[in-house]
């Protein structure tokens, strides 16, 4: 049929009982293609994933138990002044010229979601790598294998400094307005 595709087979002899020879062969043979479909759907699935994440627009890491990077997203990326996502693999909070108290704040938060599975939500100032600094609204969650044990930590953090900043400005402004 002029198609091709790929297949796993195998010949068995074929002997009858009281016959010393093999009478003809048994060849049994197994499509592979539609295993070869399975892996290439679940590459696309995982690039796909890759790029939904890549695109969001707030600010996806994750760590191992050991608190060392295993990946993030472009936003996080940027905000780090790392050139790829990739670049953060294998670093640590250490590596980002933070201060060890809040670095200290980090992994207590870090180990907590560890240690009892918990979600934690915390309001953050995190410095860039320009010298200015920015509010972020963090949710931290357990990073789960596929057995159901903590691997490490999943992080999502919003940027909130504009509201913040309003949140100021209709406080003085309602404070004049007492007045």
């Amino acid at each position: 049929r002029k198609k091709r595709f790929p297949i796993r087979w195998k010949c068995v002899p074929i002997k009858f009982k009281n016959r010393s020879k093999s009478e003809g062969m048994l060849i049994i043979a197994k499509d592979l293609s539609k295993i070869s479909f399975c892996k290439d759907m679940q590459e696309t699935n995982n690039a796909y994933i890759r790029n939904v994440i890549e695109s969001l627009p707030e600010y996806i890491y994750w760590k191992n138990k050991d608190f060392f990077y295993q990946g993030c997203n472009r936003q996080v990326a940027e905000y780090l002044g790392l050139k790829t996502s990739a670049d953060i693999i294998g670093k640590s909070d250490y590596d980002f010229g933070w201060s060890k108290e809040r670095i200290l704040n980090l992994h207590v938060m870090d180990k907590k979601v560890i240690r009892e599975g918990a979600n934690i939500v915390v309001e953050d100032t995190i410095p860039r790598i320009d010298g200015s600094n920015r509010i972020m609204l963090t949710s931290k969650s357990p990073l789960y294998n596929e057995s159901g044990k903590i691997v490490g930590i999943l992080g999502v953090s919003v940027d909130i400094t504009a509201q913040k900043d309003m949140e100021k400005k209709l406080s003085i402004a309602k404070d004049k307005a007492e007045a």
